[in-house]
């Protein structure tokens, strides 16, 4: 485009004014055009934005060096970095676990039902933007994340968080990260090892239930990373407070799912209804829960040499009852009305004062007002994906030109006429009928 000096056309004010207008327009259009590399991604989460959000916290010290993929899931990719991880801290060459959740393929679609129902997210959330959506579920792993190691459960420390990355501590030594529970079982040594893991889990999951008032929900072999022979608790984005419509049914879930990897290492298990009491019941204390354990065993081992299928059985028997995910939504938008508006005001001023703190240490406000632009054009984009529908879909060949034939005709007698054709009309209809007399 070629530079002007707007003062040497000699133009009046307001014709200056609209010129101003014009060019400015046009120079926004010019750097806001896109094309495919902008929404390319890498490993289907390393994309432009990503890249921004990573220099940035390069710019500001929290990272140092960004290294390779250590692990890949159906919802996000974990990278080994280097760095501080927080602004306080003054070791550059702490080992940093960046997880880059995943926007471009969402292979984990069914993320609605963890949400809705719980009294965290009871005022609403974006639910057509899956940017947004996987945003808020970054951020509800970092909640979720803090309260267990508030109350003393092992688990990676969330440093820092921006959109659908999250910096967090390290499991493991020099690079090496620590293995899932399902590859380190090489490694234990012994069946006592195996049991002292099996109660360590029963351990943790009582704690969450009692302390964090938090359920995992999706318990099992691949969430646990076992290091220096403890277990970590990972990927709890999913967890549900016990307020959740659906709590008691994922409890009983991950008791089944731990009881069942166990018993196929040659584990001898309790059943998934002891497991669950051993959890649920407060007269059940942490202290005695190896007691507990030995205990039920001891009975169970009478009640199997009458019957050998008497775990199956008693299996079998645990209730698994899930209230259906639209009954769930349904009672949320009956009982929206009802929600206290002063609750949502104080969220909103929390909201904005925590904006306005990342703001003042310089890691969260340049990028903000394009990522939000974005977002809005991507709103647009699907509203139009949606209006664009086949009219004559399902139907045959007949069936289509009795359509078009009816809608031309429908044209024809809406058809609204301008002054000039009226007036043809009338003459033509006038020197038509002088004809006929």
């Amino acid at each position: 485009m070629e530079e002007y000096d707007i003062h040497e056309l000699n133009l009046n004010l307001k014709q200056s004014n609209q010129l101003k207008q014009i060019h400015t327009k046009t120079t926004k259009n010019l750097f806001r055009e896109k094309d495919k590399s902008d929404h390319q991604t890498i490993d289907q989460v390393l994309d432009a934005r990503i890249s921004r959000i990573i220099s940035k916290f390069k710019k500001s010290g929290l990272i140092k060096e960004f290294n390779g993929c250590i692990s890949t899931g159906k919802e996000a990719n974990v990278y080994y970095a280097r760095g501080s991880g927080t602004l306080d801290s003054d070791d550059l060459n702490k080992e940093i676990a960046v997880k880059i959740y995943k926007t471009s393929i969402l292979i984990f679609k069914d993320r609605e039902r963890y949400i809705t129902g719980e009294f965290r997210w009871r005022h609403g959330y974006c639910k057509s933007n899956p940017r947004k959506m996987v945003s808020l579920w970054a951020e509800k792993e970092i909640r979720n994340l803090k309260r267990l190691k508030q109350k003393g459960i092992k688990c990676p420390i969330p440093y820092n968080f921006k959109s659908n990355l999250i910096m967090m501590e390290f499991i493991g030594k020099d690079g090496k990260a620590a293995p899932r529970l399902k590859d380190a079982i090489e490694e234990i040594e012994n069946i006592e090892e195996f049991d002292n893991i099996y109660f360590q889990i029963l351990k943790i999951m009582k704690i969450m239930y009692h302390d964090c008032k938090l359920i995992h929900s999706d318990f099992s072999e691949y969430n646990l990373l076992y290091f220096n022979k403890e277990i970590y608790v990972i990927d709890v984005a999913q967890s549900v407070e016990l307020q959740h419509v659906n709590a008691d049914y994922f409890l009983k879930r991950d008791c089944h799912n731990i009881n069942e990897f166990f018993s196929k290492n040659k584990i001898m298990v309790i059943s998934d209804q002891q497991f669950y009491d051993a959890i649920v019941k407060n007269d059940i204390k942490i202290n005695d829960l190896e007691d507990y354990i030995d205990l039920k065993r001891g009975e169970n081992i009478e009640k199997i040499k009458e019957d050998d299928k008497y775990l199956q059985k008693e299996n079998d028997l645990f209730c698994k009852f899930e209230v259906p995910f639209d009954l769930v939504k349904e009672g949320i938008d009956l009982l929206s009305p009802f929600l206290d508006l002063d609750i949502a005001m104080k969220n909103l001023v929390k909201q904005f004062n925590e904006r306005e703190l990342k703001e003042a240490q310089g890691i969260y406000s340049d990028d903000e007002e394009e990522e939000e632009e974005e977002e809005e054009e991507e709103e647009e984009e699907e509203k139009e994906k949606k209006k664009k529908f086949d009219p004559f879909e399902g139907m045959s060949k007949k069936e289509r030109k009795d359509k078009v034939k009816k809608e031309k005709k429908e044209k024809r007698e809406n058809k609204k006429f301008s002054k000039k054709e009226k007036k043809k009309i009338i003459k033509k209809t006038k020197a038509n009928q002088k004809q006929k007399h």
